[in-house]
């Protein structure tokens, strides 16, 4: 999924969005099919980028509910696409969150099963493939619970453009903790293969939206650009982190770790992050 896609699922309002059925008009994508225990639906996607144009809609105020069931099915008309659903409790826009990757069955369907708690959920269902990306959204009850998300954390200092190490800024992201922490703050220490290092600090940021188990930190361009201007790769990565007085430290290598899509690193932190459980 794009990070424009993301952005777009990230900053959901509860307005009403680009509902329908059938192809959007001057060329847009075909219908995205969800397919529950009894009915089946064709939406329009509310944002897309197809071919040579995009559309940043908003998500609809009251998605089609397609009741409950044990699973749901997604059909789209394209070859080559994958599916990844984000799970919100029903009407709760900064409600926790969880996403997860839509298998592909047999008959070419992306097959969406329970995660978290059984309950009541708006699904926004992103899709990218060779022509672009989608987003349509459902509102789905589980019978039982599903898996629970293990947290996760991404740091972005550096990126490379043409062999030239460069920076557009910080950013550090916890997602799926068992709880938003009253207290967060992060130390970054980034070290060149010739030793030289600097110690950034990004802020915290709280919006009026803030995901429940989620903890964004951002940093300006001008302390990546410290970092940038280090020295040689490969450089180091060393993380250190207080939520509500705990420390967790993490280390990674760039760009070995970098994902390839948007040069950030996967962080694996030490003691781990607390996670979400069901209780005994």
């Amino acid at each position: 999924m794009t990070e424009r896609a993301r952005a777009a699922v990230a900053a959901l309002v509860v307005v009403v969005g680009l509902g329908g059925c059938g192809t959007l008009p001057g060329g847009g994508p075909p219908s995205v099919v969800v397919r529950g225990e009894r009915d089946a639906v064709a939406l329009a996607p509310w944002t897309w980028c197809w071919t040579n144009g995009c559309v940043d809609g908003l998500p609809p105020q009251d998605p089609t509910d397609l009741g409950s069931g044990e699973q749901l099915l997604v059909g789209f008309p394209a070859d080559g696409w994958d599916f990844e659903a984000v799970l919100r409790p029903a009407g709760q826009p900064c409600g926790p969150a969880q996403t997860v990757p839509l298998e592909r069955t047999a008959t070419g369907e992306h097959r969406l099963l329970p995660a978290g708690p059984a309950g009541s959920y708006d699904v926004d269902l992103l899709g990218r493939g060779p022509q672009g990306d989608v987003v349509v959204t459902v509102r789905w009850t589980t019978e039982a619970d599903g898996p629970l998300q293990s947290p996760v954390a991404s740091l972005g200092v550096l990126s490379q453009d043409d062999g030239t190490v460069d920076s557009y800024g910080v950013e550090l992201l916890l997602d799926d903790l068992a709880a938003t922490p009253g207290r967060a703050e992060a130390d970054i220490t980034v070290t060149s293969s010739e030793g030289r290092s600097t110690t950034l600090e990004p802020t915290r940021l709280v919006g009026e939206c803030d995901e429940e188990g989620r903890v964004d930190f951002t940093g300006p361009a001008e302390q990546g650009q410290r970092a940038a201007a280090l020295g040689t790769a490969p450089l180091t990565y060393d993380v250190a982190l207080l939520l509500d007085g705990r420390r967790h430290t993490a280390t990674a290598t760039w760009p070995d770790d970098a994902r390839a899509e948007d040069g950030a690193v996967a962080l694996v932190f030490t003691p781990a992050l607390p996670a979400l459980t069901y209780e005994p």
